[in-house]
């Protein structure tokens, strides 16, 4: 493995640090990002401060972060809308590819061109957590444009598909799970080909060129991906319980925004509340009978549940709810009585 490391000053003040790493091996362009003044100056001119060259392992370009993986107690974002600060561009090598023209940030977003394969790495490591980000599709003629959101990332930086488990958005397909390069997850397992779990609904993707956004929660060994509100998919026995979060070139450009982090922590306690008339609410939020299926798939069933009922609500309709709770596999299910 090759490093190459590009220091540009100013009057003896560093301006800007870039750290390319060329993985011979898998023909990868790495580049690691080292968040420093901003300046005007052309790329040709950047390339001719080159102060270093030498052979090194990626272990020995020093990265601010942490030795152990990060269980976030709060919401944290991991774009910050001007630069790349905190994360790793991979791209497969081609003549004349430049991980600088795969991804660009613009107005705020982060650009994808999709060419050529590659990913957008975090530099950190996670576990336990709720991520959000948005996408859209900025590609308008690729019949079905293809990118994905990769978690669980582990081991060394391998052609474009890194061990993990994906988040699959291609269009029409968001909410799949693709397996990569002998990631598992319930006993399925790459062998060479990546192996694909499809989403459980039917796609919740909104059209070309509008916003989309995922939230995928990991807990321990295992993993959920909501579209736009729709569970789409859960798994567990995973293969590790952390790791890096990538975001995927694989030939559709694409645009993200919101990238945001947090805790995935849920409610200690659910409360069912059914009335005479039909309604329904979990802790408080009115729904439907097939929104309260779709939300209680996507909760931890070891939470206890309270199914409040008025006095006149039919029996049937108590054991319809007491059904649903028992189908997701909840087995801290009462029933209690408010009267009218």
């Amino acid at each position: 493995m090759i490093c190459v490391i590009c220091v540009l000053k100013q009057n003896g003040t560093l301006l800007k640090r870039f750290v390319y790493t060329f993985a011979r091996e898998y023909a990868l362009i790495i580049r690691h990002f080292e968040p420093e003044k901003e300046n005007g100056m052309k790329k040709g001119m950047i390339m001719a401060g080159c102060a270093v060259a030498m052979a090194c392992s990626a272990a020995d370009v020093e990265m601010a972060v942490k030795a152990v993986p990060v269980r976030p107690k709060e919401k944290t974002a991991l774009f910050n809308g001007k630069d790349f600060s905190g994360w790793t561009k991979v791209i497969n090598h081609e003549p004349g590819s430049d991980p600088d023209t795969t991804w660009t940030v613009q107005d705020g977003l982060i650009h994808c061109t999709g060419t050529p394969f590659g990913y957008l790495r975090t530099q950190q490591s996670y576990a336990d957590f709720k991520l959000h980000v948005e996408y859209r599709w900025a590609d308008t003629t690729t019949e079905s444009p293809n990118s994905g959101i990769f978690t669980f990332t582990t081991g060394p930086d391998n052609f474009f598909l890194p061990k993990a488990v994906e988040a699959q958005l291609k269009m029409g397909s968001a909410g799949d799970f693709v397996l990569l390069s002998q990631g598992t997850l319930e006993g399925i397992q790459y062998d060479g080909v990546a192996k694909g779990v499809p989403k459980k609904e039917a796609s919740s993707e909104k059209p070309r060129g509008e916003w989309n956004s995922v939230d995928i929660v990991t807990l321990g060994n295992t993993i959920e991906v909501t579209v736009n509100g729709v569970l789409q998919n859960k798994g567990k026995d995973v293969y590790t319980d952390a790791g890096q979060i990538c975001l995927q070139s694989e030939g559709g450009a694409i645009q993200f925004r919101n990238i945001v982090i947090g805790p995935a922590t849920g409610p200690e306690k659910l409360t069912i509340a059914l009335d005479v008339n039909g309604g329904l609410a979990l802790n408080d939020k009115v729904m439907g009978k097939d929104e309260l299926d779709r939300s209680l798939a996507a909760l931890d069933t070891t939470l206890p549940i309270l199914i409040k009922c008025k006095t006149d609500v039919s029996k049937e309709r108590m054991i319809e709810v007491l059904d649903l709770c028992v189908k997701q596999g909840f087995e801290k299910v009462s029933i209690f009585d408010v009267g009218n």
